[in-house]
């Protein structure tokens, strides 16, 4: 039976998008096969039941994300009987740890622009103590690429990142379903995509 990996990057509402990511490993390969985006504004409760629905929907029970509001998140998903583990690594970890995975075409993607183009714009910083550091630049976001990188990392559990453009156009999986319309969750301002394709998803399918 596959198993399935969640990462989440949680966000109160206001500025940040909350998002979700779903890998699980094939072979010696990291396959995302979910990515759920909301984003602001929204209700934060309602967005947790949102994924705790998903997140059942692939039999998963447990899900890492950072240390945001820690306390408030931990309870927020317990509720929808899903246990929440405070990541380890921050986000410029996850991203230097998923290297190995883009340089060596290990990593398969799903066909979502707001992930490629956060992906590709982020930047990579060497202290004066030479310690490297990966974010994104000013005025940007990479709430989408800090879940695909923490679920694609924890999906192979192993440690080591450069996104270059070769490497995503290697990882990029074509969808199946020409990307048409928008997964909408509760009001419409969720988005959905899956191995599947990117297509018009409606939440209530999601509670049969």
């Amino acid at each position: 039976m596959t198993r399935y990996i969640a990462f989440a990057d949680p966000s109160g509402g206001r500025g940040d998008s909350f998002t979700a990511a779903i890998a699980h490993l094939e072979g010696d390969r990291a396959i995302l096969d979910c990515l759920y985006e909301r984003r602001a504004p929204f209700d934060p409760s309602t967005v947790v039941g949102e994924i705790g629905v998903l997140l059942k929907s692939y039999r998963i029970s447990e899900v890492t994300g950072d240390r945001y509001a820690a306390e408030w998140v931990v309870s927020a998903f317990q509720k929808e009987a899903i246990r929440y583990r405070q990541s380890e690594r921050d986000r410029s970890a996850l991203y230097l740890d998923a290297l190995p995975l883009f340089t060596s075409g290990r990593a398969r993607l799903i066909d979502n622009a707001r992930l490629i183009h956060q992906l590709a714009t982020l930047e990579r910083r060497t202290s004066r103590l030479g310690k490297d550091r990966v974010d994104h630049g000013a005025n940007g976001a990479d709430d989408v690429a800090n879940a695909v990188a923490g679920a694609l990392t924890l999906a192979v559990a192993k440690r080591g990142f450069v996104v270059s453009a070769e490497a995503l156009a290697a990882s990029a999986i074509p969808p199946r379903i020409p990307p048409r319309g928008r997964g909408r969750f509760d009001g419409g301002r969720a988005m959905l995509t899956t191995r599947m394709g990117f297509g018009s998803v409606d939440y209530s399918d999601f509670r049969k």
